[in-house]
């Protein structure tokens, strides 16, 4: 971004004595207005995320940007953005929260897109190399305000999130919470995705 626009800033302290390590900043590419929301640190301690929503320009406005960083420098790993569909509304997208599975090693973003309303947004990328698991958007039946919000207000530490998916198209997410800081086994995933088909085949074909 430029000197006089907001940019993401992400620091790091050692956690021993709060001795300042390194800063990092993003602000896109445009300037403009560019604001953190969430951050969250893999499991093994090694990747810092950092979503919020960037300035992508005139006519994407808001996009929805994940950036993560090596945790002990401060050095880009990979960048992921969001610009939904252009509408002749508005064409804001925004990150609200972020939430890690140490099962499987992904980082999952929820927020919310324009399509003449707000509809929700949530994407699964890999921590590793930031690749594209899933992504899925959900337009409640009045097709009015739909927003994601932060589960951890509620008192949720963990999450998983399996997308409903029929002939290859998104039509939502079924989300799993847990109060405590408790992986979900490969075993309670599995019987989550079978769930999930099945919501998904229902949820079609009562739109047909």
């Amino acid at each position: 971004g430029f000197a006089t626009t907001n940019d993401y800033v992400t620091a790091g302290y050692n956690a021993s004595d709060g001795a300042f390590l390194w800063s990092a900043r993003y602000g896109g590419s445009r300037g403009g207005y560019d604001g953190a929301t969430a951050v969250g640190v893999s499991t093994d301690g090694g990747t810092v995320i950092v979503t919020g929503d960037s300035y992508g320009g005139i006519a994407q406005k808001q996009n929805i940007a994940t950036v993560a960083y090596a945790t002990g420098t401060g050095a880009r790993q990979w960048v992921r953005r969001y610009d939904g569909p252009t509408t002749s509304y508005d064409d804001n997208d925004y990150a609200y929260s972020l939430a890690i599975n140490p099962a499987v090693n992904r980082v999952y973003v929820t927020g919310s897109t324009d399509s003449f309303d707000q509809d929700y947004a949530t994407f699964a990328y890999n921590i590793g190399d930031g690749a594209t698991v899933w992504s899925a958007r959900f337009d409640g039946a009045e097709s009015a305000e739909d927003y994601g919000r932060a589960a951890r207000r509620l008192g949720h530490r963990s999450i998983v999130a399996v997308p409903l998916l029929h002939d290859d198209r998104g039509l939502g997410t079924l989300h799993v919470y847990r109060m405590a800081v408790q992986p979900f086994t490969d075993d309670e995933v599995s019987l989550l995705e079978t769930f999930a088909a099945q919501a998904a085949l229902t949820l079609a074909h009562s739109r047909l």
